[in-house]
């Protein structure tokens, strides 16, 4: 998650790496948990390597692998519903345009900021919740696996936003 294409600050080459590595694996699904793109937020432009959904979404075409049989599979965070806020543009919608215009079909949105997805058999909960972090980094992930409707939780969820890494069985 929280990739932030069009940031100054987006690891590109480290992602390629990653994806090209997970690919080498037999990896062929890449699930993204929000704020794909850096978005318009007035206190981060002049951290901007992009400007604009435009290039933005040129960036993240130039930077993912194109890799046979790869799929990526994402939901929008709160920095890409920044274009959405602004001017009314379904990001997901627009990206997926984008790449299917210049050729790609590899790439689908399934939601903002939330989407339940089957995967190889398990169900996945794909999240990118709004809330600041809490005392504890599991906290937030103990009380949304608590809300979930009794029979309806789904065997994994990959939650962003927070930029931190946290395992909880």
């Amino acid at each position: 998650s929280d990739t932030h294409l069009g940031s100054k600050y987006c690891m590109r080459e480290q992602m390629r790496d990653f994806v090209e590595h997970a690919y080498s694996l037999g990896i062929r699904e890449i699930l993204h948990p929000g704020d794909v793109l850096d978005g318009q937020y007035r206190h981060g432009m002049f951290e901007l390597s992009h400007v604009g959904i435009d290039e933005q979404t040129r960036d993240l075409f130039e930077t993912l692998p194109r890799l046979p049989g790869l799929r990526y599979r994402c939901i929008t965070g709160n920095h890409d519903h920044t274009f959405n806020a602004s001017s009314g543009i379904d990001v997901g919608a627009y990206v997926e345009r984008y790449f299917r215009g210049h050729g790609r079909d590899d790439l689908t949105f399934h939601g903002l900021r939330s989407a339940f997805l089957r995967v190889g058999g398990a169900v996945v909960n794909l999240w990118h919740p709004r809330s600041a972090g809490a005392y504890a980094s599991s906290y937030p992930l103990q009380k949304r696996v608590e809300k979930y409707a009794p029979g309806s939780k789904p065997q994994i969820m990959l939650a962003g936003h927070w930029h931190t890494h946290c395992y909880l069985f």
